[in-house]
């Protein structure tokens, strides 16, 4: 999930070609019917599927890279190959759709550390997709917009894209996701009290979907928690974050996972600082409590100097940095 404001995570799962197993039955019935692929002899349309092919396989070495940079150099392949397969055949979806993919994929951090991406231009290419075959992919297509709405921080657009989706979906894992992400983005326009409702909806269809949704879970828990506290329901937000712990192995790990990210990047501090507040409340012995909370401490300390000062939630962390001070410093002399 992401933020900006009051910021949160994003969690993305885009698949390496950005087609499910029932997407993928779809474009075979779909290519042994059409007409463009009746006419593969042709050699110039035989090119176009080799370069789709070509292009997947870069897709899928840029996600075993051993390094970011090795990762764009085959995301760059995989876009050139699309790209052309695309001019060779530009009224057919899948060149575009796979170009899209491939685009909102693409990003490139500078030596400062601030990355670049294509997300405005990924956008144009799903909504000339849209416009040219509204039903194709329609579920998958909508997700991604959710996605690259929330990055260039567009919420109320996807809201609405991850509302298609969900609507679209056929599965509860496709709708889970969706869910939680759209808890997310609401949590982002400042609706925490509606946040909360659909982070709950998210906890449900992940709880329904076991193993295979097991992160979604505690992902939702996480921002269930994050929501509650900032909806002012701070002795909920604790308990639903010792259930994410719970969920999550007993640890925080999962809040850094690869397909996790935070937009403004500051808010995974307040994350990891609701956590060690829910860490201290389980613990028995008192130095492991101090701990506990001086780490909480240091966690508001970092969202409230990395920017978070700016954002809508600056005095909750403040509040709650100054308490856990004030406890810290009482056990301190008492002890």
């Amino acid at each position: 999930m992401t933020r900006t404001i009051p910021p949160t995570l994003l969690f993305m799962l885009l698949l390496l070609s950005g087609i499910s197993a029932r997407a993928q039955a779809r474009h075979r019935d779909a290519r042994a019917h059409s007409e463009f692929w009746s006419r593969a002899r042709v050699p110039e349309l035989r090119r176009v599927q080799t370069l789709m092919q070509h292009g997947t396989f870069h897709m899928q070495r840029a996600s075993r890279a051993p390094s970011r940079y090795q990762r764009t150099a085959w995301i760059e392949n995989a876009i050139a190959r699309f790209a052309v397969a695309h001019e060779l055949a530009p009224d057919v979806p899948r060149p575009l759709y796979l170009l899209a993919i491939a685009t909102s994929q693409w990003q490139l951090e500078n030596h400062t550390g601030a990355v670049e991406r294509r997300d405005r231009e990924a956008v144009a290419m799903f909504h000339q997709l849209r416009a040219m075959a509204p039903d194709f992919e329609a579920e998958i297509v909508a997700f991604e917009l959710g996605v690259l709405h929330t990055r260039t921080r567009s919420f109320a657009l996807a809201a609405r894209e991850y509302e298609r989706s969900i609507q679209l979906s056929l599965s509860n894992h496709e709708s889970a996701v969706a869910q939680l992400n759209l808890a997310e983005v609401t949590m982002l326009a400042g609706d925490v009290a509606r946040a909360v409702t659909q982070y709950e909806r998210a906890i449900l269809l992940s709880r329904s979907g076991g193993a295979l949704l097991a992160r979604n879970l505690t992902l939702s828990l996480w921002g269930c928690a994050v929501a509650l506290d900032r909806a002012g329901e701070h002795s909920l937000a604790i308990q639903r974050a010792k259930e994410a712990l719970s969920a999550g192995g007993g640890t925080m790990a999962p809040l850094r996972g690869p397909s996790v990210f935070y937009e403004p990047e500051y808010e995974i501090y307040a994350y990891e600082a609701l956590g060690h507040m829910a860490e201290a409340s389980q613990q028995t012995d008192p130095n492991t409590r101090r701990s506990s909370w001086k780490r909480a401490i240091a966690r508001w300390t970092e969202f409230l100097r990395s920017g978070g000062r700016d954002s809508a939630w600056a005095d909750l962390a403040r509040d709650h940095r100054t308490r856990l001070e004030q406890l810290a410093t009482e056990h301190e002399a008492r002890d």
